[in-house]
This record gives structure tokens, sequence and C-alpha cells, in this order.
């Protein structure tokens, strides 16, 4: 189930790759509720009677016990567990009911009934025993991913120099865009200059994106506590899709590395991320002399590949989902975990 409907920013993007491809790999059905007009009038007592979201008709086989019955909500908020109620009776449909919550930080967004789901996934380390003894369901860490099977690349031919997407930090991408972008200056630094975050196709969008970061040579991806000047605040640091992405995509990662155990857990290889100088005077000497040592680049391109070949892939995160929920791994699975082995000896 998943709310992709009803959210057109390019922040959530990252989770409907991630549904993709688990309904591909489980041949699973992809329901898209739709959410209702803005309740205006006895708002919280009519949220409490009904969902958020419009009905939707589910055609679900009650009378084949062999096969368990699986529910999966992937939700950007804990706001997106309300779609289970989007399906009358839904408690009693399925036999397993979990759910995967991105922002799963917003501890005050969870609904009353989220104690009735069996498991919840979260990729926030810090939010696992908190919203586990709040609601007393299991909760387990399953970290964000990328999909390095289709979009892993190892070319070395990257005309971008230096790319920067989503939350940066202003203060280094104006003078980075001041010094790289000017006419005498050979190197090219793409950034966002829009606050427009919202696009009518996601997967277009998502193509032109992938394409953008397989021909970078530098990705800066900054911890979420240095705040950029077009975001939301986020009040502590957190490993988000983009650091997976970059390194899927061959770039060499550099800025501040989140000051989690989770980051140093999971990029635990030399030159994952490469903290830059506090000032964008002294990163931006330290990347014009990064960019000058090619050999040195495509060295940590391909670590970074082979890294997230072997551990950071959706797929094996999809594996330890369904591991988890105690599911038979899907045949169509493992071929594609067999594939990502075939990636990495071909390196």
């Amino acid at each position: 189930m998943s709310d992709r409907l009803n959210h057109e920013d390019r922040g959530w993007q990252p989770l409907y790759e991630f549904e993709d491809i688990l309904c591909r790999l489980s041949n699973a059905t992809l329901l898209t509720p739709r959410r209702r007009s803005p309740i205006r009038h006895g708002g919280r007592l009519r949220r409490r009677i009904l969902s958020e979201y419009k009905p939707i008709s589910v055609a679900v086989n009650l009378h084949n016990s062999t096969v368990a019955k699986v529910l999966l909500v992937v939700a950007p908020t804990p706001r997106g567990l309300d779609m289970v109620r989007s399906i009358p009776m839904w408690r009693s449909k399925f036999d397993i009911i979990a759910c995967y919550i991105c922002d799963s930080y917003h501890y005050d967004q969870y609904p009353a009934h989220t104690q009735l789901f069996d498991h919840l996934f979260v990729p926030i380390q810090e939010s696992v025993e908190p919203v586990a003894a709040a609601h007393n369901v299991p909760v387990h860490l399953l970290p964000f991913g990328a999909d390095v099977l289709h979009c892993g690349c190892v070319s070395n031919k990257r005309p971008i120099d230096i790319m920067a997407y989503g939350r940066q930090p202003t203060d280094f991408t104006d003078a980075f865009a001041k010094y790289y972008n000017s006419l005498g200056n050979g190197r090219i630094f793409l950034h966002s200059t829009t606050k427009r975050h919202y696009v009518p196709d996601w997967k277009q969008d998502r193509a032109v994106f992938w394409k953008l970061l397989r021909r970078s040579q530098v990705a800066l991806a900054f911890d979420t506590l240095i705040q950029g000047a077009h975001s939301r605040t986020i009040p502590f640091s957190i490993l988000t899709p983009r650091w997976f992405e970059c390194l899927a995509a061959g770039c060499v990662v550099v800025g501040k590395r989140p000051r989690v155990p989770l980051a140093s857990e999971l990029l635990n290889w030399s030159d994952a991320i490469i903290d830059l100088p506090e000032t964008p005077k002294g990163a931006i000497k330290f990347v014009d002399d990064l960019l000058c040592d090619q050999r040195h680049l495509n060295q940590i391109r391909k670590k970074n590949i082979n890294k997230m070949a072997s551990s950071h892939d959706w797929r094996f995160r999809i594996e330890m989902l369904f591991n988890t929920l105690q599911i038979p791994i899907p045949q169509s699975l493992q071929n594609e975990l067999s594939l990502l082995n075939q990636m990495l000896s071909g390196m």
C-alpha cells in the first residue's frame, strides 16, 4: 500500500522505487488510496471515525489457508498508517499487517490503531525503542538502500564535476556556484536553482535524476543537522537515501558525515564519505585538488559500487523484511540477488 498519489514531493521518490521493486519481485498488488478532501467541520471527531483516505476495494482470498495474506503499508510519515482504514474490515482480511515508515521520528503522528499492526519497520535506529514502547508493537530497523543492480555505475565518463541536490547548506552551494559556474572556470557545478519540489511524473523525473547522478564525479551530501535555506528542519542526524543513491551511482561523496552510529556501521569503508573543511573556501580548494587526482577518484568509485552491491541494494532490505515476517523468499528475489553477485564478480 503506497501513499504515492498524495505526495508529489521529490523527497519521497526513493520510497516509490522501493515499492516498485518489492511489488515486482513478490508479484504483489499495489494499492494506492487517495486522501479525502480536507475536513473543515468537526474535524477531529470525523477523523477518528473516518479514515483520511477514500475507501478502496481489495479482493483477498479468505479461503486459501496455505498462503499468508500480507499487507505492507509504506508510509512517508506515521500519518500514512491511516491508509489501512481505507480497506473496510482491514484487520480481519490479512494474516500479517506491517508498515515501513520513513520519517518515523514524528512521534505525535502515530494513530491509535498503530497497536493493531503486527510489525513496524523504520530506517532510523534512534526511533526503534520509543515507537515500540509507545505502541507495544515489534519495531525493526530497516535502513534505506538503493537500486544498485539497475542504477549502479562504475563508468569514469562523467562530464559533470560536482552535483548537489535536495537539502544543502546554502553558504557552501552559493560559494561553489559562484566559483565553478563562472564562465572562466572549466568545471561545472550542477545544483538546484529553484524552490520547486513537486513534479507531475515522478518516474520521468527519477530517470533524469539517475542519468545526471551517474554522470557526476563528486556529489555533495551533508548531515541533516546542517540545514539549508529551502529545507524543513530535521531535529537530529539521519542516514537518508541520498547517501545510498550517490554511492550507488558511483559518485565520490564529500560533505559532512551523519553523526549517528548507523552511518559508521553501514558506510564503514575508507572514503565512503569524505569530510570537507569547515569553510566554503577551504572546501572548494579541497574539491579542486580531489578532481585533479582522477586515479584516486576512480579507485574510490569502484570501491563505493562494490560495497553498495554487496550490502546496500534494496533487494537486501527486502530479504531482511521477508525474513523478519517469516515469508518465503521469492525465486525472483533470489535470482536478482544472484545478479548482484555476478555484478560484483565482473568489477
